[in-house]
């Protein structure tokens, strides 16, 4: 009865360090996902993404058409581009070495 009771306590033990891990993989998933949303929001703020509306400002009715020039409108720009496809790499290498260290250092070993 006693080895039964301990070898319950040691599966029971095995679980919860294997949700540890999961919970440690999602919360540094999401951790650098959070990181690289935030510097590819603040790099590109003032850059066209396309999806602005074609008013001047949300009061008025005049169209980008009368108000100079219109290239700002019509559609994401390169950088926009740019600053996304090379925030969201650097965001997978960032995720791909923390679980690289973590394994290495046994935080990720069974």
């Amino acid at each position: 009865l006693d080895a039964t009771e301990d070898l319950i306590a040691l599966l029971l033990a095995v679980s919860r360090n294997n949700l540890w891990k999961v919970d440690i993989m999602v919360t540094m998933v999401s951790m650098w996902i959070v990181c690289s949303t935030f510097v590819t929001s603040s790099m590109s703020l003032n850059v066209s993404v396309g999806g602005e509306m074609m008013f001047a400002s949300p009061y008025d009715h005049t169209s980008w058409k009368d108000c100079g020039d219109c290239s700002k409108a019509k559609g994401p720009s390169w950088i926009w581009m740019d600053i996304t496809v090379v925030t969201g790499f650097g965001a997978l290498m960032l995720i791909v070495m923390t679980a690289f260290l973590l394994w290495r250092h046994g935080y990720l070993r069974s």
